[in-house]
């Protein structure tokens, strides 16, 4: 009896592709949406040995060249394709990867935690930061953190010399924040560097005036009765901690808002910069100002009312009127931001014939 052979056939369209899930999880949410199509049409068409050109890339992309190009760049930065010099693309597997990167060469210096030492203190610190990985893992990773965040860890502890508990503390808001990803830790991590974090009771005091801005911040929403942006609290943060005012001097730059039909935090900010330029730093002295400053408006009108007087006029009622008096929120709401001022209706004209045909 001749040896018998088993075959399979199955339409390529219900064919499955295998995907790394680490992909998913880490090279995802970093990636562009063309290089995303990119890289599965390069992973199907190499499971499939399809012969692909750059005008069939473009179709099943469904963009244009310089998209492609940007694509192409994308991958290559993040080593998930190669290119030769014959143009063959060569797709790298995502855990190789994050393997090369995880397992370092023995020529390079190794974290601390990962060096056998005798020493128990050393010892000691290793079990800590195991402990801190692990929950920061369990707590916002459900337990599959990427092997990249193990040297992310390892480089705020050395780099920054940041205390375990300072580091929780950057995941945790991050989490808070809804940015739970590498370039955003990254940035934050340096900034808390910048301002001098190590410990954490460096942490608490920049915490309380985070606190303090969050608190006025809100209060402020409340009072302007909107929903407070994270670029809003920001703004704040600068009047607090760059120009040092409390909420006295806050509330008064707002009181000066009550002619404005919609007021917004730009021209309140616009109020604070300008007094904190002229170096007014608190509440009295920003009333003593403006008192003078109303002054000076007032002496400047009645001037103006002497002038008009000393002229004379063609009729004994020139001049034969009250002044009409303005309240400093009148002047104040004429430097309002030009986009809350409601545009002009153009008024439509017609042509001169039409005018010519119409008398006729």
């Amino acid at each position: 009896m001749p040896d018998m052979k088993a075959e399979r056939h199955e339409l390529p369209l219900f064919a499955l592709c295998s995907l790394p899930a680490i992909f998913i999880d880490v090279y995802l949410p970093q990636l562009s949406g063309y290089a995303v199509k990119l890289y599965l049409v390069l992973l199907r068409a190499s499971e499939q040995g399809d012969r692909l050109t750059e005008e069939v890339l473009r179709h099943r992309c469904h963009c244009s060249q310089e998209q492609l190009d940007q694509a192409k760049r994308q991958l290559q930065d993040k080593e998930l394709v190669f290119i030769d010099p014959l143009g063959v693309y060569r797709l790298r597997d995502p855990r190789e990867i994050e393997l090369a990167k995880l397992y370092r060469r023995r020529t390079s210096p190794e974290p601390a935690h990962r060096v056998n030492d005798s020493n128990d203190s050393n010892n000691a610190l290793a079990k800590q930061r195991e402990l801190l990985v692990k929950n920061i893992s369990d707590r916002y990773f459900n337990g599959m953190m990427s092997p990249t965040w193990y040297n992310d860890i390892d480089n705020m502890l050395n780099e920054y010399h940041f205390e375990l508990p300072v580091v929780y503390s950057l995941f945790s808001e991050a989490h808070r924040r809804n940015a739970l990803n590498r370039n955003y830790i990254k940035e934050m991590a340096l900034d808390w560097h910048r301002k001098g974090i190590v410990t954490y009771t460096d942490l608490a005091r920049e915490s309380e005036k985070w606190y303090k801005t969050r608190t006025i911040t809100y209060q402020i929403g409340k009072m302007l009765r909107r929903q407070m942006t994270a670029f809003d609290e920001s703004i704040v943060d600068r009047w607090l901690n760059e120009f040092g005012y409390d909420m006295t001097v806050i509330e008064l730059a707002m009181s000066k808002t009550t002619a404005i039909q919609q007021p917004n935090l730009k021209y309140i900010d616009s109020i604070l910069k300008n007094w904190y330029e002229k170096g007014l730093k608190d509440r009295d002295a920003v009333e003593a100002y403006e008192i003078k400053r109303k002054e000076e408006r007032n002496r400047q009108r009645r001037q103006t009312d002497r002038r008009g007087r000393s002229r004379g006029g063609r009729s004994d009622n020139v001049g034969n009127f009250d002044q009409r008096q303005y309240s400093e929120t009148f002047f104040d709401s004429l430097v309002a931001d030009i986009d809350e001022l409601v545009p002009q209706t153009e008024v439509e004209t017609f042509p001169e014939e039409n005018q010519r045909g119409d008398d006729k």
